[in-house]
């Protein structure tokens, strides 16, 4: 199966199973580079349901992101520009360090190899 079959939009036909499983086949396993345990994300709308690798360090970044403006709309209220500084200094170090933290678990993660 190239690449451009694996990326088409032509459908493989899976059966679930008695325990609703249903098995991914080994072709895509090996194009979405997806080890035995990767966390899969699952979601559905009115026309079906979807799978997709969950990606942790996406989700931590997009709620710092939000985290970033509620802290930033916080701050206007206080009384001093020094304080806003102060709060948005201690954000980027924790975004800096959340965002190390995460590379580090990915890096040992042995579903990542």
């Amino acid at each position: 199966m190239t690449q451009e079959n694996l990326t088409s939009n032509i459908g493989i036909i899976r059966r679930i199973d008695d325990l609703g499983r249903i098995v991914i086949p080994k072709e895509l396993r090996r194009f979405l580079n997806l080890k035995e345990g990767s966390p899969m994300e699952i979601f559905c709308d009115d026309e079906g349901i979807y799978l997709k690798p969950y990606n942790e360090e996406h989700i931590i970044i997009s709620r710092l992101t939000n985290l970033e403006t509620d802290i930033d709309e916080l701050a206007r209220f206080m009384d001093s520009d020094y304080d806003r500084k102060h709060i948005m200094e201690l954000f980027k170090k924790l975004k800096a360090e959340m965002k190390r933290v995460t590379t580090v678990a990915a890096e040992s993660d042995p579903n990542n190899k």
